[in-house]
């Protein structure tokens, strides 16, 4: 890559869903979270402002801009990543049916597609995940 190409990052459709997907589920647990802990105002206040960020990338990704500073990326490469892990011990652990496993297997790869792509993004601006 010479110096005057910007790096970019190149995801597919179902790849900014399962993105979104995960951005909602955060938002929703730290929502959660400051409704149903006695927090101290500093705590909420830390909180509220994650929500927002992570808010404001799911707009970015819901109107098609996946332009990020590369540091605002770790908090979606680390929820990506804990969602996959979730997936993967569910469906270690968990009895369903066949068309639910499939659907929990393609989700599994879903993620590990978008965290390939954004450890190979982030590498870039040599920062290592």
């Amino acid at each position: 890559m010479t110096n005057t190409e910007k790096p970019t990052l190149h995801l597919t459709p179902q790849e900014i869903e399962f993105c979104i997907s995960a951005l909602q589920i955060e938002i929703e647990n730290v929502d959660h979270d400051t409704q149903t802990n006695e927090l101290s105002e500093a705590d909420c206040k830390e909180l509220d402002a994650y929500a927002q960020r992570l808010g404001h990338m799911q707009d970015q990704l819901l109107t098609g801009q996946t332009e990020f500073r590369p540091n605002a990326l770790l908090p979606i490469y680390d929820l990506i990543k804990s969602q996959r892990n979730a997936i993967n011990d569910i469906l270690d652990n968990e009895a369903m049916s066949l068309d639910m496993r499939q659907q929990g297997q393609q989700h599994v790869r879903t993620a590990n597609a978008v965290l390939r792509k954004l450890k190979k993004y982030l590498q870039e601006f040599e920062i290592d995940v």
